[in-house]
């Protein structure tokens, strides 16, 4: 085709497949579907994440590269593991280096695929595509960014892989953590990879810069209408489509949050200091995780609320 409290569900699931850890390798392996394997890296690393491996009848369909080319090297030792096919395709969800650091690590037979905006993120070296996988890192300030990848596929709609037992599904987001996200869905098993769309840490990164939280939850709705059994993020273990909206009531919480400081007359310097000076902020975010992502969700918010109230911050 190319040129190149766990839920009932998914606890039967994990009966039948049980996780188990890659030899020698930050990742565990679960298997979601047949032929379909979750490499899970632990849920706060600061140097590896989640992704996705797909057997089809050629080779292997990967999504997510890894933040680094040596991440993306221990990766390609655990898929090893499990199938000795070669990765044929490799889908990068989003521009950020969490997804596509480590693509050059590839074989040079692999399809790299990716949105028309991702692939023009990684083109804009003015970008900075790295800033929380910076973040997270042990040293920040020492911390230099992986090379960055050509694609030789661009999804610019809804596109099928149709070789293999599981019919695979790229699916293009509206909006979401960052512009031009793409999703996997393996429709018959109502399963779903969302990438960065959900935070199963409930420690969402926002973009100050790209990402729009509005935007953002309406991804989320259309993904809860869909009512999906499975759906795996790019941290953390696979949630359920009650996780899905609850992850998606703590950004409504956060806007809320915001609006109601702009409605009641706060001053625009001190609406995101208010607006998160709740008791319940706990119920939606984890704050004891570092390093803590909360205040660029309730910031970005703010920044939109500021131009839509037409609203200015007092200058120092």
């Amino acid at each position: 085709m190319f040129r190149h409290a766990v839920p009932i569900a998914l606890l039967a699931a994990a009966l039948l497949h049980p996780a188990t850890p890659a030899a020698d390798s930050p990742f565990v392996v679960e298997t979601l579907l047949d032929g379909v394997w979750l490499f899970r890296a632990p849920a706060h690393s600061a140097t590896h994440t989640n992704s996705l491996a797909i057997e089809r009848d050629r080779g292997l369909f990967v999504v997510e590269a890894q933040p680094s080319p040596q991440a993306a090297r221990d990766l390609l030792k655990a898929i090893a593991g499990v199938s000795q096919k070669p990765v044929d395709y490799l889908l990068l969800t989003h521009a950020h280096v969490e997804s596509t650091g480590g693509a050059t690590a590839f074989p040079e037979s692999t399809t790299v695929i990716a949105s028309l905006i991702t692939h023009e993120a990684l083109r804009d070296e003015t970008l900075d595509l790295a800033k929380e996988t910076r973040a997270r890192s042990a040293d920040p300030d020492s911390w230099s960014a992986p090379p960055r990848v050509a694609l030789d596929l661009i999804i610019t709609s809804g596109t099928q892989v149709a070789d293999g037992p599981h019919l695979i599904e790229i699916l293009p987001l509206h909006g979401g953590h960052y512009p031009g996200s793409l999703i996997v869905r393996i429709k018959a098993a109502d399963f779903y990879y969302v990438g960065a769309t959900i935070s199963g840490s409930r420690n969402p990164f926002a973009d100050l810069e790209h990402s729009d939280i509005g935007d953002w939850v309406s991804s989320l709705n259309s993904l809860s209408l869909l009512k999906p059994k499975t759906v795996v993020p790019l941290r953390g273990a696979a949630i359920n489509a009650e996780q899905l909206r609850g992850f998606r009531d703590s950004l409504v919480w956060a806007l809320g949050q915001i609006e109601d400081a702009f409605i009641e007359g706060v001053d625009a310097d001190e609406v995101l200091t208010v607006a998160m000076d709740s008791p319940r902020l706990g119920e939606y975010f984890d704050l004891e995780v570092q390093p803590s992502f909360v205040t660029s969700v309730f910031e970005t918010a703010w920044r939109a609320a500021l131009v839509r109230y037409k609203r200015k911050v007092k200058p120092d």
